[in-house]
């Protein structure tokens, strides 16, 4: 646990992928409860089952996106630190869905980022890609875009 043993809420975006189930075990392990926010309700399920019985009272499963301000407000309440890693990934979807990915991976983070403020969360981490840093997709021009709100946001 971070600083000096204290027990910490977390709320993870995208908690159901590959990267939020290693985060959502590992924080659970170090005593600190989870709020799992995704919104696929089979990978819900999935990750509950990989969970060991004596961690899951500390986890509850929240199952909502990131482009719902609303819901994510109502999630976020009561948390003190953040994870967002809800993001459309899979580049050729995103090409064929570009609307979808930019409601995600643009409009969501602002979602995020809107909820955190407005919930006082202490602190607020977001996973991006080196495809950022030079895009040349879709997908890489999103996180690009989210990469600029998050660090303006610090302003606030």
């Amino acid at each position: 646990m971070s600083d000096s043993g204290k027990q910490h809420t977390y709320l993870i975006t995208g908690a159901t992928g590959s990267l939020g189930t290693a985060l959502t075990l590992k924080l659970l392990q170090a005593g600190h409860k989870v709020r799992a926010y995704a919104r696929n309700e089979h990978s819900h399920e999935a990750l509950e089952r990989a969970i060991p019985i004596e961690d899951r009272s500390r986890l509850s499963c929240l199952l909502g996106a990131v482009e719902d301000l609303p819901r994510l407000s109502r999630a976020i309440v009561g948390v003190d630190r953040v994870i967002h890693a809800a993001a459309q990934k899979i580049i050729p979807l995103a090409e064929y869905n570009p609307l979808e990915c930019i409601q995600t991976n643009v409009l969501g983070t602002s979602n995020v980022i809107t909820a955190c403020l407005g919930a006082g969360v202490a602190r607020a981490v977001l996973v991006s890609t080196d495809k950022a840093s030079a895009p040349a997709t879709l997908y890489g021009g999103s996180k690009f875009l989210a990469e600029r709100l998050w660090l303006g946001a610090n302003r606030y």
